[in-house]
């Protein structure tokens, strides 16, 4: 027994006095005097000086094969008793292994988790999650059930992580817990695509340019005018093929002035080496069981979105045809082909919204997979039924997964930000939300993060003249800022001295070594101080407690009015109309909640 029901109940909420030690999300059971006992999941614990207490949500009984809530209360005073693992997975009733893939287990619960996959294609999903969090190994389980029933899989892959899927785990530990699993380590068929001068063993990546006019426009590195429209329109209709070359020759003889910048755009196209005149068969894309990978590691944003945008708008249009078998495409970093409206439209936006929204009905499953929630598309992000949520930290983050995911309590939110590598919350598979502990890969994991200083290491005291910087570079590069406006632009580089700080395996601290603040984000250069360490002693660090753990805090709750003044000016401390609050330009918490797991896409 952890405990009995205390004051007010619902039918569907309750909270108990706790006798025995319980934590959030843990499963319990509560005899129900119309309808036995009854499955219900703790969603919030809250600790006084004298008592201990926690509240439930209702999960429900099995009546008739469907999941039920009774109609009325719990009587007050009722057990609370541990839930034992057949009463739950009796209750949920998860799908079993012959029809869904084996994700893990439940989290501290010798319970197997299977995704319904039948679900997953149809229904689509997300993997989202801060970066070191085990996002994409995540995503390397799910691919393998996947393949193992047979599914066709196309990996858009812009780090070149998913390439060890060919590989067996090589990881000893992991083989270990393998045979819990009945499982063991395993490569699978994999094709990688990509630039084979980077990639070992890849095909060239290829697209044939055969866009119509109106694609033709959209595919340009800026939006043409009307006048240069009007000259592309024109020498179209007098070519009898799509080609580049001939397309650029055409466009030189017109007479219009409008055609020099856009004869600059079409020579970029054409120096970008990606199209070919030659016919190219998409289907060899799709293959039965085998994982078929669009590696672009080493090709510019924009080279990628043009490749999204045409292989992803040629297999759906083929699928729809049903000239190719339904297929399970997975979208990594997703933020950068589908990215909220407010972030600015990619070349891939259009279809990647398309597919979100009507690939369903076509057998065209989607899993979205990205680090910054906020910055996905929120119409393909509403569109995903199933979720992988992992730890998120980011406010932004947190509040974009909270409107695109049903049922997540604030409770459940707050428990994303503490969640340990390798844990997820999967939503969508069951009525109610379920913390799953992943199962380890039966394929080499290819996702970890580059050991950045291990060159530095190696390098001898006579060799240190030789020593690189490692410098982390913007997204944006020269070549598109000079493409995005029509003016001279003079782009003016600035080194700005950082450490980096390694605090475990998956996450590092990055500092500025001028100033000494954290860099919180490094894309918009956001940054926090560090206080000093003595304001964490006497009644400096009280009044700080009291700002931390309450919402508003106002100057007559506190006594000590010296010290506050003295938080106050030295910048601790904010006066709002609201009451007192913690200035958000100071690190107040644990600094590795803004630490980064080093990002890849940053060089």
């Amino acid at each position: 027994m952890l405990g009995k029901i205390r004051g007010k109940t619902t039918p569907t909420q309750f909270s108990f006095d706790v006798e025995d030690s319980v934590r959030n999300l843990e499963y319990v059971k509560v005899y129900h005097g119309e309808q036995g006992y009854v499955l219900c999941q703790v969603v919030d614990v809250e600790k006084s000086e004298d008592t201990t207490v926690a509240h439930c949500n209702v999960v429900g009984y099995r009546d008739e094969g469907r999941l039920k809530v009774p109609r009325t209360p719990f009587d007050p005073e009722t057990e609370v008793l541990l839930a034992d693992d057949e009463f739950i997975a009796e209750t949920i009733k998860i799908e079993d292994s012959t029809r869904g893939g084996h994700l893990g287990t439940l989290n501290g619960r010798n319970i197997p988790v299977n995704l319904d996959l039948n679900k997953v294609l149809t229904k689509h999903m997300s993997v989202l999650a801060k970066s070191g969090s085990g996002k994409s190994y995540t995503v390397g389980v799910l691919l393998e059930e996947i393949m193992d029933k047979g599914i066709p899989v196309l990996v858009i892959d812009p780090h070149g992580e998913y390439g060890s899927l060919k590989r067996p785990n090589p990881d000893q530990g992991a083989t270990e817990q393998l045979k819990e699993f009945g499982l063991s380590p395993q490569g699978y068929d994999v094709v990688e695509w990509g630039d084979p001068d980077v990639v070992d063993g890849a095909r060239r990546l290829r697209i044939p340019h055969d866009f119509s006019s109106r694609e033709t426009t959209e595919i340009l590195p800026k939006s043409p005018t009307g006048a240069q429209r009007a000259v592309l329109y024109n020498a179209l209709k007098k070519m009898d093929s799509t080609d580049l070359e001939s397309l650029i020759h055409t466009v030189d003889l017109d007479d219009s002035t409008a055609k020099y910048q856009l004869l600059g755009m079409l020579e970029h196209l054409q120096d970008l080496d990606i199209f070919t005149e030659q016919s190219f068969d998409y289907q060899q894309f799709i293959e039965p069981g085998t994982c078929t990978i669009l590696n672009f590691k080493g090709l510019e944003p924009y080279v990628q979105e043009l490749v999204v945008y045409k292989v992803v708008k040629e297999l759906f249009q083929r699928r729809k045809e049903k000239s190719v078998p339904p297929f399970f495409l997975v979208v990594e970093e997703a933020h950068n082909y589908a990215p909220e409206r407010s972030f600015g439209e990619k070349q891939s936006s259009d279809i990647m919204r398309t597919v979100a929204s009507e690939g369903r009905k076509f057998g065209l499953g989607l899993c979205v997979v990205s680090q910054r929630p906020a910055r996905v598309d929120k119409n393909v992000l509403s569109q995903c039924s199933t979720q992988v949520l992992m730890k998120i930290t980011n406010p932004n983050d947190l509040k974009a997964v909270s409107k695109s995911v049903e049922n997540l309590t604030s409770a459940t939110q707050e428990e994303i930000k503490n969640l340990a590598v390798g844990t997820g919350l999967v939503t969508g598979i069951n009525e109610m939300p379920l913390l799953v502990d992943i199962r380890p890969r039966q394929s080499e994991h290819g996702g970890e993060a580059d050991e950045i200083f291990a060159e530095a290491t190696r390098i001898g005291d006579e060799d240190r003249e030789k020593e690189l910087v490692n410098v982390i570079e913007p997204p944006t590069s020269y070549e598109e800022v000079r493409l995005a406006t029509e003016d001279d632009v003079r782009v003016n580089i600035v080194l700005h001295p950082c450490k980096l700080f390694t605090c475990d395996e998956s996450t590092h601290i990055l500092m500025s070594e001028v100033t000494g603040e954290v860099i919180t984000d490094i894309e918009g250069r956001d940054r926090k101080q560090l206080p000093s360490p003595s304001v964490f002693s006497g009644d400096a660090m009280d009044i700080l407690q009291a700002l931390h753990e309450a919402t508003v805090v106002t100057k007559e709750d506190l006594d000590d009015e010296e010290t506050l003044a003295s938080l106050v000016d030295d910048g601790y401390v904010e006066e709002t109309d609201d009451g007192l609050v913690l200035s958000d330009q100071y690190v107040f918490t644990d600094p590795t909640h803004y630490g980064f797991s080093f990002i890849s896409s940053y060089k």
